[in-house]
């Protein structure tokens, strides 16, 4: 093979490859399903929110826990009452 055709050949993999990765990343975005939007209460923290929400997820309440806070980019778990946090129960279940 000459080296003019080799250099097409690697371009064209490389380019297909990254177009390939785009649309399942976009694809698999697409799929995440709609998630539970809450109103933080007075008295809430997220360990109580994890177990009063276990019979409609399928985490551990230290996953659920972990799960909200990346979410929601919650520093050292820190949630305040009226604050909207996003979590992992698909809307329609609770």
């Amino acid at each position: 093979m000459k080296k003019t055709t080799k250099k097409v050949l690697r371009k064209f993999i490389l380019k297909t490859t990254f177009g390939v990765t785009f649309w399942i990343a976009i694809f698999w975005t697409l799929q995440e399903p709609d998630y539970t939007e809450i109103e933080v209460k007075y008295g809430d923290n997220l360990w109580k929110l994890a177990q009063k929400y276990e019979n409609y997820h399928h985490l551990s309440n230290e996953e659920f826990v972990r799960w909200v806070e990346r979410r929601n980019n919650i520093v050292n778990g820190r949630i305040y009452p009226g604050e909207k946090l996003i979590i992992p129960v698909k809307k329609g279940e609770i």
